[in-house]
């Protein structure tokens, strides 16, 4: 593939060499004939005419070659993918190789054997009924089996029953791999070819990996030098049936903040698109939150719901020059640090708070667009890469296909009882933070 590239680029910049040596030439006589017409005694009129023709040619050559240039280096940067994308293949082809001659039946085992000691950390709960008191129900297929106890319930179970791969018939080696894939921040159509399973397959395993994560991460705490505040993106609609005049939009598309809440003035033409607004909060420990919420207008109930009891009494919060978050820090009787763009503070700032937002916004553009429907659950994904190490807003997610960084995303997933069936995305409610009270 290399000799290949190399073969191109070769023949390539000959021919360029050629045409620019041709062009060169031509430049140079028309160059040289424009100053003898300057010389000459020709009429003021002829010459202005003829001068002026042959500027307009020299620009539209100018023109040319920068377009051309252009077109070049777009050229080059998508040769350089197709590498790139080639070379992650054959990565994870030599990574999957060299797994496949290990013991993979005791690497399995392993695998369980940490999902059932997350899961029954605090004891052994069905996950039907979340009655405490069962008992070991024998094996079936290598599997430890379990009872319930409670005779309304008096259900069996696995050890990973009511998780992301409950009732699949791949097995943990395909999921190990397709996690792998997550854990590179790969798109589905890339995934679902590198691991030999169906686009919409990926897709459900996917939301039900995600889904997994959610329920063991929870929303999460924060503490110390504490920042908190909110960015808007637009409201997507990817993937639902849309009548003939409504606007598609991407997750996270620009659009004036004026016009975001006024109602269309053809509304029999065109069905307005809403804000959505994510809460964001983090401390100088590394610890995040990131929510998405269904409000319309910041707050102090939205606030209580997501800040009450998970931000230290002793943390010094940095806002931005929102007043309800002003409100919120004085009722909860914590310190304000940092409370508008005037501020100038080297020990209380939001520059932190900025790069989250920024990063979230690149997190969701490289998916080209999420429905507002499942966005939350991105955003759970996205503390995921960061709190392993895995992804930054310059460089992007890391591409040695970390196989610990799978397997943890694997028994992450797995902890809670989160089990989904395909049937019931299709009437899915939105996931977002909710006010209370």
């Amino acid at each position: 593939m290399s000799q290949l590239v190399k073969n191109n680029k070769k023949r390539d910049m000959e021919n360029d060499d050629n045409n620019l040596s041709e062009k060169g030439d031509c430049k140079c006589a028309l160059e040289e004939l424009m100053r003898d017409v300057e010389s000459s005694s020709m009429s003021h009129f002829i010459k202005e005419g003829f001068l002026k023709l042959a500027h307009e040619a020299l620009n539209s050559e100018k023109e040319e070659k920068e377009r051309n240039y252009n077109e070049q280096k777009k050229h080059e940067e998508q040769l350089q993918q197709r590498i790139r994308r080639v070379n992650i293949l054959k990565m994870i082809i030599k990574i999957v190789e060299a797994d496949c001659k290990k013991d993979k039946n005791k690497v399995n085992e392993d695998i369980i054997e940490k999902i059932r000691e997350s899961r029954f950390s605090k004891g052994r709960v069905c996950p039907h009924c979340k009655c405490k008191n069962i008992w070991k129900y024998g094996w079936e297929g290598g599997k430890q089996r379990y009872k319930c106890k409670n005779k309304e319930c008096g259900r069996t179970f696995r050890d990973t029953t009511l998780s992301p791969m409950y009732n699949s018939k791949k097995g943990i080696d395909k999921w190990i791999e397709y996690m792998r894939c997550m854990a590179m921040g790969l798109t589905l159509m890339i995934s679902s070819e590198i691991v030999g399973i169906n686009i919409a397959t990926a897709f459900y395993w996917r939301h039900k990996i995600m889904d997994g994560l959610r329920a063991n991460m929870g929303v999460g705490n924060i503490g110390g030098n504490v920042e908190i505040g909110h960015m808007l993106v637009m409201e997507s609609t990817k993937g639902k049936k849309r009548g003939v005049y409504d606007l598609p939009r991407r997750c996270g598309t620009k659009n004036k903040y004026s016009s975001l809440f006024e109602k269309p003035k053809c509304h029999y033409l065109f069905k307005g698109h809403r804000a959505n607004y994510i809460l964001c909060g983090l401390d100088n420990g590394g610890n995040m939150m990131a929510e998405l919420t269904d409000i319309r207008y910041m707050n102090q109930r939205i606030l209580s719901a997501m800040f009450d009891g998970r931000i230290h009494e002793d943390s010094v919060v940095s806002t931005e020059g929102n007043r309800n978050y002003h409100t919120y820090v004085r009722k909860r009787g914590l310190k304000l640090g940092r409370g508008n763009t005037g501020d100038d503070c080297k020990d209380y700032n939001i520059k932190a708070l900025m790069r989250m937002k920024r990063e979230i916004l690149t997190w969701i553009i490289r998916f080209k667009g999420v429905s507002s429907k499942y966005l939350n659950n991105y955003l759970y994904w996205y503390r995921f890469m960061k709190t392993k190490g895995l992804y930054d807003m310059e460089q992007g997610c890391g591409e040695d296909g970390n196989h610990q960084a799978a397997i943890s995303l694997f028994i992450d997933s797995h902890t809670e009882h989160s089990g989904i069936r395909i049937k019931e995305f299709k009437d899915r409610a939105h996931i977002h933070l909710s006010m209370v009270g």
